[in-house]
């Protein structure tokens, strides 16, 4: 897991489960959520796609987006 994913992880794993998939291996998922940019960051809520956003971000802010899209209504 890379450093800014794994920081995430130490912090919300009570929270949050983190997968990573590599969209060159696994182009239906990629296709499916029409991922188009790396990094892409979908946040599910009981099993659907809520929020999204692209780009790499530090972890504090990453984690601050992660917070914001799991206190929003669905």
């Amino acid at each position: 897991m890379v450093p800014i994913l794994q920081e995430v992880h130490e912090k919300m794993s009570d929270k949050i489960n983190i997968v990573k998939i590599d969209t060159e291996k696994y182009t239906s998922i990629a296709n499916k959520y029409k991922i188009e940019a790396l990094p892409t960051f979908i946040i599910f809520k009981d099993g659907e796609p809520c929020y999204r956003f692209e780009g790499a971000l530090p972890a504090d802010q990453l984690i601050l987006q992660i917070e914001s899209a799991l206190e929003a209504p669905k």
